[in-house]
């Protein structure tokens, strides 16, 4: 099995020199694939992801991918996080984002868990 992996894209993921992916079973992108976490951040990835010719995906959130962080929202979001005003409604967007994701069987969002 062929694994490529990735992490710290930042929002730059579309700008990364991929090698050939005729060959590569999974794609591991193992955190802070957003600069904020913001709606149209994580669409522009998932999206990315999604349409990669590779069976496999993994995603792994980082601490910059804070609309996905359950502790921030559990902490009600502190007011006086630079980054809040980038994430208003990213609770749900988040949610749909992911949930559009693992739509696919092979798509596996890990927090917390294994696959």
């Amino acid at each position: 099995m062929k694994i490529l992996h990735l992490s710290d894209t930042h929002s730059f993921h579309k700008e990364v020199e991929m090698p050939d992916l005729s060959d590569i079973d999974m794609i591991i992108h193992s955190g802070d694939f957003t600069d904020v976490g913001s709606h149209a951040d994580l669409k522009s990835f998932f999206d990315w992801i999604s349409g990669l010719d590779i069976k496999y995906k993994i995603v792994i959130a980082g601490n910059h991918d804070k609309s996905l962080d359950t502790k921030f929202w559990d902490d009600k979001a502190q007011p006086s996080d630079r980054y809040r005003k980038h994430l208003f409604g990213a609770r749900e967007f988040s949610q749909q984002e992911l949930a559009r994701f693992r739509s696919d069987p092979n798509h596996h969002y890990l927090n917390n868990e294994s696959v």
